[in-house]
């Protein structure tokens, strides 16, 4: 999984679910750079996937939602 740099973003939260729109697990906290590699899936199985960035200030709302299968 790999995202766009977010200016003032200090680390990155990765989420999933295996349901279209929700409810989101955090994978990862405190990410820093912009890509991960989620090892933790069963599979043919598909995931839903959203991004969160955080400062000092505050978390982003989820970014956009996107899908993967393994």
């Amino acid at each position: 999984m790999v995202w766009g740099f977010t200016d003032n973003a200090g680390t990155f939260t990765v989420k999933r679910s295996t349901t279209h729109g929700r409810p989101y697990v955090d994978v990862v906290n405190n990410l820093i750079g912009t890509n991960y590699i989620d090892t933790g899936v069963i599979n043919n199985t598909t995931y839903y996937y959203v991004v969160t960035a955080a400062n000092a200030g505050a978390e982003s709302v989820d970014s956009a939602e996107v899908s993967a299968t393994r």
